[in-house]
């Protein structure tokens, strides 16, 4: 079962990276609709190609981590 949940992860995740590599934002929509139906807005004008998305991923990287607050964890009881 877990597997099987693993492999269907993966093959989202494939069919994810052939709709950002596509060569329109028209097929990269169509190829979404297929995998999430009508509720995925056929808008092209809305899907970034190229090059944007390469900008956006390099200012992320480029970005420090910022460490998060530890989180305070109360007394517990077993029993």
């Amino acid at each position: 079962m877990v597997e099987e949940a693993a492999l269907q992860f993966e093959d989202l995740g494939g069919r994810l990276q052939a709709a950002l590599d596509a060569g329109s934002a028209a097929q990269a929509c169509t190829w979404m609709q297929g995998l999430f139906g009508p509720r995925f807005p056929d808008r092209p004008d809305r899907v970034k190609v190229g090059a944007a998305a390469s900008a956006v991923a390099a200012a992320i990287a480029a970005s420090p981590a910022i460490a998060g607050p530890n989180e305070l964890v109360g007394r517990t009881r077993a029993g």
